[in-house]
């Protein structure tokens, strides 16, 4: 099983001048997945600024060009226990460190906030969700020029963010059975169950 690098991956540019990479997932010459991602060093730092990301990676280890937001990863049933493998190909040819997926929810109106759609993909199980960090409200009409930029206090309609790096793509994900019931729905049972997801 092998990524091979579409005939596309140089020639397209989002309408922002942002690079897409688009990869076949082939294996023994038949296609079995797609995935089609696009440059994210202009995202990483008002990601890192929104989501607590420092808990899993060291920024200073990473290069702007190193990040990775994957759109769409579409694979076939068969071959989706290789999932994880089949991304690391894909970091591995665009030598890339750090791979990010939005989710957002059903309810997101994407032409309205000029954005593109991303797909739900296969991959999400085997990608880390990360929490977000409380955002301070800045007074704009107090700071004026001094207010942080646009770019960082706004990051568009609220999504989920998932990650994962290469280091991270070898440690296997231990899945637990056992039924965790939580009674009520007071802050230290929202808190609890946050907490079991986000580690």
């Amino acid at each position: 099983m092998h990524a091979r690098a579409l005939d596309v991956r140089n020639k397209c540019l989002n309408p922002d001048g942002v690079k897409i990479f688009g990869h076949g997932l082939y294996c023994m010459g038949q296609l079995c997945g797609l995935a089609i991602t696009r440059d994210a060093k202009g995202e990483a730092l008002p990601l890192r600024a929104s989501y607590d990301l420092d808990e899993y990676i060291v920024y200073s280890q990473h290069t702007s060009r190193e990040h990775l937001a994957l759109c769409h990863f579409v694979l076939s049933p068969i071959f989706q226990r290789h999932a994880k493998r089949l991304l690391g190909e894909v970091m591995r040819d665009l030598r890339r460190s750090c791979v990010y997926h939005r989710v957002y929810p059903s309810s997101t109106n994407f032409e309205a906030s000029n954005l593109k759609a991303y797909s739900v993909s296969s991959i999400v199980p085997d990608l880390i969700p990360v929490k977000p960090r409380p955002q301070i409200q800045y007074p704009l009409d107090v700071l004026h020029s001094n207010a942080p930029s646009p770019r960082i206090r706004d990051l568009g309609p609220p999504f989920s963010l998932l990650f994962m790096t290469r280091k991270m793509l070898a440690e296997p994900k231990v899945a637990i059975n056992a039924r965790i019931v939580v009674l009520g729905n007071s802050d230290a049972a929202l808190a609890c169950l946050q907490e079991l997801v986000y580690q």
